[in-house]
């Protein structure tokens, strides 16, 4: 597939960005948990996302509840201007919101967009340092977002995503802000999408303890999405980089009982004498792979994998399905509803439904 001579609009300046956004991005920590602020929104409340491996394709019509998480998809959001999801995650954590695409009348190549996501474990037990039992407590997360994007030129566009975001722990309360942002590239002939997704830029108004603000830059995730449909069969896919600010991803606990010393072969006596594996697992551990089938015109069949999460969440004894995701759409004029699925390691499934409609 040859690539148009104005994809060099978006590499050179794609390439300036990471030319001045890498050295920043390389004081991120080297594991992927356990360093995001306000991580409870991080799960996917958007159907098409969590069924195809985290990432919605970079072309084509996506709806409304893609664009919550990738501001850039704004302008192909679809004809439904509002949106309501519900998701369910183990461990007895919900997670719900709403969005809504605001006219901007006499302005055709700008696009807009406001919400509101929240998440809550319900009751469960609070303990003291030696952890027995002394009642129950609750805790959960609420943000207010807003989206704006803008086409401007014929086949460059860009999104911005700001939000809010509050989050509580028993009697305690955190207050912070955020950004994302994403540049997309598009071709018509070729049904071609690249995206660059910068998301979670964000800054600590008021901590848990401390109550005075404290930033954490660059973006804590700086993705690549490539998308392309196919010319001759009703099936999009997609091939992602994930963390691109933090290319050391692998890691191996001598402690761990579960540990597999390579990630692709399982063997140190296999993998030694091969020259690069490890520069293999590590770009192997960046990927996420999607794809979507139309049956039709309203029926779509969503997969994808993310291999990082596979990693992470499979046990060799019992590895599972962590990784894979799946999903349907029933789409229509005036109604859509989405469903995704993905297993987040054998403590259960998260489970989101979507529903996405107009009044008129």
């Amino acid at each position: 597939m040859d690539l148009p001579g104005n994809l060099r609009k978006i590499v050179v300046t794609g390439s300036l960005f990471l030319w001045i956004a890498w050295p920043l991005a390389r004081v991120a920590h080297a594991q992927s948990g356990g360093r995001s602020m306000f991580g409870q929104m991080q799960g996917h409340l958007d159907p098409i996302t969590a069924s195809m491996g985290g990432y919605a394709p970079a072309w084509g019509l996506n709806g409304l509840g893609s664009a919550m998480t990738n501001p850039a998809l704004l302008e192909e959001s679809g004809p439904h201007a509002w949106f309501v999801g519900w998701s369910s995650r183990p461990a007895g954590l919900q997670q719900g919101g709403f969005a809504m695409r605001l006219p901007l009348k006499g302005i055709s190549n700008w696009h807009a967009a406001v919400g509101t996501q929240f998440t809550g474990t319900g009751s469960m037990a609070a303990t003291d340092p030696y952890g027995s039992e002394i009642g129950q407590t609750q805790a959960g997360e609420a943000v207010i977002q807003a989206s704006l994007g803008q086409q401007f030129s014929p086949k460059l566009n860009w999104g911005v995503q700001t939000r809010l975001v509050s989050s509580y722990l028993g009697s305690y309360s955190a207050w912070g802000a955020g950004l994302s942002m994403a540049f997309r590239y598009t071709d018509t002939a070729q049904k071609l999408g690249l995206c660059l997704l910068l998301q979670d830029a964000n800054i600590i108004l008021k901590d848990y303890v401390n109550t005075s603000a404290s930033s954490r830059f660059p973006p804590i995730r700086m993705s690549l999405i490539l998308s392309n449909e196919l010319k001759h069969l009703p099936l999009r896919w997609s091939l992602g980089m994930q963390h691109l600010q933090n290319w050391n991803l692998r890691y191996n606990d001598p402690n761990d009982p579960y540990k597999t010393d390579n990630l692709l072969l399982g063997e140190d006596s296999v993998t030694s004498s091969i020259p690069w594996s490890e520069r293999i697992q590590e770009a192997f551990l960046h990927l996420v792979f999607n794809a979507e089938l139309r049956l039709g015109k309203a029926i779509r069949l969503r997969g994808g994998y993310n291999a990082l999460q596979r990693a992470e969440w499979a046990f060799p004894q019992r590895s599972g399905s962590s990784g894979f995701s799946f999903g349907i759409g029933l789409v229509g004029r005036r109604f859509r509803m989405d469903y995704g699925t993905h297993a987040q390691t054998l403590a259960g499934r998260q489970n989101s439904v979507a529903f996405a409609w107009n009044f008129h």
